[in-house]
């Protein structure tokens, strides 16, 4: 937040419970819309891997994904990479078996990738050209 301030924005943290009479703007967890706040958070539910594929090709970290029904699919590896193709969180994209995989409802899309070791997984937001906040998303895995 010190980036924000540097910069003259004002920013303020809340209880997500807590209700508003002036226009909010969140990043944050889909369940947040239940709170009636307006305009409302970041809707990411129609932004899908093929979309992103398609814009960034081959920077994109697992744009060798095939992408297939869960009963279509063919799990030959004995470990792959998993995640919903849409952005639903319907389940966190991992490292799976193939007893797991199987264990998905049968008609989830859902892309398929090799595992690659990856050591951190961070997150940037910038205003006005400068990055003003960041945050480790994931370590390890």
């Amino acid at each position: 937040m010190n980036g924000l301030s540097r910069l003259g924005v004002s920013w303020s943290l809340y209880d997500a419970s807590a209700s508003f009479d002036d226009p909010v703007m969140c990043m944050g967890s889909p369940k947040l819309k239940k709170h009636g706040w307006s305009p409302g958070g970041f809707d990411l539910s129609h932004v899908s891997f093929e979309a992103q594929c398609a814009k960034w090709g081959a920077h994109l970290l697992n744009s060798g994904s095939a992408v297939t029904r869960v009963g279509d699919a063919e799990f030959l590896a004995e470990r792959a990479f998993v995640r919903p193709v849409d952005d639903s969180k319907s389940f966190s994209g991992r490292v799976m078996t193939r007893d797991e995989f199987l264990a998905l409802p049968k008609d989830a899309l859902v892309q398929l990738a090799e595992p690659r070791e990856i050591l951190t997984a961070s997150r940037f937001w910038s205003l006005r050209g400068e990055v003003v906040a960041h945050s480790v998303y994931a370590r390890g895995g």
